[in-house]
């Protein structure tokens, strides 16, 4: 195999690794936000919650 070759094949490895890091931490917040609003509407549904905005 040449340098160039394998050049290519370390940038596609290193790519594909940020793209799954990415999509990772991506659900991550979803579900960190589907965490905190589901918090949220159980105090609202308490009368505790503050308004929001």
């Amino acid at each position: 195999m040449t340098q160039s070759a394998d050049n290519r094949i370390r940038t596609t490895l290193s790519v594909d690794a940020i793209d799954q890091r990415e999509e990772f931490l991506l659900s991550l917040l979803a579900g960190a936000s589907e965490l905190a609003l589901a918090g949220y509407d159980k105090q609202k549904a308490d009368g505790a919650a503050p308004p929001i905005g």
